[in-house]
């Protein structure tokens, strides 16, 4: 079964004061590629995306360590994970997709996606 855990609520800033929860359609499209990907090609498995990072006041973005210009606090990035995926396999997958375009960011629980202008890429 697949699932696509891409919400308002889950897109949500986690300070819990400024309620910042933008449901960017690009962003979304992007998941849901990226759950039919997957869910094709591990059909026997459970494939559920799940978001574990999305808006970010700029007063939450600080207090994370999040950078000044972080696509975060303009509702135009998001951190997630794909169930029974690697984060190497997912990564890979990612860069392969927009070879030349949008921020993606690897870390050894999750991917950071957003859809800015321009092309970037990292590992932590």
């Amino acid at each position: 079964m697949a699932g696509l855990g891409f919400t308002r609520e889950s897109m949500k800033c986690e300070c819990g004061e400024c309620g910042f929860d933008v449901l960017d359609w690009q962003l979304k499209i992007e998941m849901e590629d990226v759950l039919y990907h997957f869910a094709q090609k591990y059909p026997d498995s459970d494939i559920q995306v799940r978001v574990t990072g999305g808006n970010r006041c700029a007063k939450h973005n600080e207090a994370v360590g999040g950078a000044k210009k972080s696509q975060h606090i303009i509702g135009k990035a998001l951190d997630f994970r794909v169930t029974n995926v690697s984060i190497e396999e997912l990564f890979a997958y990612m860069v392969e997709r927009h070879r030349d375009c949008y921020g993606i960011g690897r870390y050894s629980n999750r991917i950071h996606f957003d859809i800015r202008e321009g092309c970037a890429r990292w590992a932590a």
